[in-house]
């Protein structure tokens, strides 16, 4: 299909750089390199790309990179074991949505997103914006320890009973039961189990 910089500039402030790519029959770089010769603003430019620089854009495209890109390093945790980023936070508008849903739900600068399931996807539904020891208690790696009904990680029996984190955590892994971890000693059972 044969184009003028002015159609192309009419399409392109409505369309993607695919759309525009697919609609004008010519490749996705060459569109890229066409749209940026001329600096002619295309949809995801004027919806995803202005705040690039925020730390909001950083999450979301650090979340994106975890579930869908095989070389990102932190993948097989994430993408690779099934852990998916919802449609409304991907595509063109994914950001503004994403954007628009942190800051109705409590986003502010020193809070990291958390998924409530940490066996589901980043969705709405899923996630929430917490301090870094809410999120580090979320962890999948977590040690849960119950004790008189109450269940905690190993840090946060740490916190509750002043005893240094690493001596819970040797106890734990020595094979003491729960409640010798919280306790510190060897009941006659384990000791001949050791």
């Amino acid at each position: 299909m044969k184009y003028n910089i002015e159609e192309l500039s009419k399409y392109a402030v409505e369309h993607t750089t695919n759309e525009c790519a697919r609609h004008f029959g010519i490749t996705y770089q060459a569109m890229a390199q066409l749209l940026h010769r001329y600096k002619l603003r295309h949809k995801v430019e004027q919806v995803n790309n202005y705040q690039r620089n925020t730390r909001l854009h950083w999450v979301w495209r650090a979340m994106k990179q975890r579930c869908e890109n095989p070389k990102n390093k932190r993948y097989l945790s994430y993408g690779g074991r099934g852990i998916t980023v919802c449609d409304d936070w991907k595509g063109v508008y994914g950001f503004l949505n994403f954007c628009k849903w942190s800051q109705e739900n409590g986003y502010s600068e020193g809070l990291s997103l958390d998924r409530i399931d940490n066996d589901s996807g980043y969705s709405p539904e899923n996630c929430r914006w917490v301090k870094a020891e809410a999120q580090a208690n979320n962890k999948r790696t977590n040690v849960l320890v119950t004790y008189k009904g109450i269940s905690l990680t190993l840090k946060q029996w740490s916190n509750k009973l002043g005893v240094p984190y690493t001596t819970l955590q040797s106890r734990h892994y020595k094979g003491y039961s729960d409640i010798e971890v919280i306790e510190g000693k060897l009941t006659l059972s384990s000791r001949r189990k050791i």
